[in-house]
């Protein structure tokens, strides 16, 4: 059975398990950000002793002005089999904006340290989400509400990021809708029954190179 996670980044005392009263959809999201370098550091510690640190430093490093972080746009992520709603515990994957990738929403938070850090040089994305290495951020996306759902994908296409779902009243499930916009998937499934989060009445912005 499938874990259903509130990833609600200012949860409601009244609807605790399923999200907001009302107010924006900010969210604990993945700030995917590439392969994660692990180095060594030698610090000088109490009476002169020589203490082994390791530093973390991601491939991606936005300029970004923590003071002004309104002004600093994510998109949904590029759909990867490593997205399912399991491995990232519900939250959506985002990255910075970049060619036509489109405007999903703003960072709330950045620089937050890494959900675990690894012991050694992560290469590969896979093993940056199996693992829990990555950067958690609160995110504010332009959508009315987050929801997970079941989808069925047996008779339907799989489901990946960005797809846009439709209800299915004869299975009680979500399935692939190519030509929808009011639900949108933010991890994949290849299987019945497997849940996604999904943006509900998503206002995405078009973007360009």
């Amino acid at each position: 059975m499938t874990n259903r996670y509130n990833v609600e980044a200012v949860k409601s005392r009244t609807n605790y398990m399923d999200g907001r009263v009302s107010g924006p959809v900010i969210l604990d999201s993945i700030l995917e950000r590439g392969n994660i370098t692990i180095a060594n550091a030698n610090t000088v510690g109490y009476k002169g002793q020589t203490l082994g640190m390791k530093s973390a430093t991601f491939a991606v490093n936005p300029d970004i002005d923590v003071v002004n972080l309104g002004d600093y746009y994510v998109q949904l992520a590029a759909s990867d089999a490593s997205y399912t709603y399991e491995a990232c515990q519900g939250r959506p994957v985002v990255t910075t904006v970049s060619g036509t990738g489109g405007v999903a929403g703003t960072l709330v938070t950045f620089g937050n340290s890494l959900m675990v850090t690894p012991t050694a040089t992560e290469n590969t994305l896979a093993d940056r989400v199996n693992q829990k290495n990555h950067a958690i951020e609160a995110v504010k996306f332009f959508a009315m509400e987050y929801h997970p759902v079941k989808v069925k994908v047996s008779a339907e296409a799989n489901v990946a990021v960005g797809d846009a779902l439709t209800y299915d009243v004869s299975s009680a499930m979500w399935v692939k809708d190519v030509d929808g916009t009011a639900v949108i998937s933010c991890h994949v499934a290849t299987a019945d029954g497997e849940y996604v989060g999904a943006l509900f009445g998503p206002h995405f912005a078009v973007s360009q190179a």
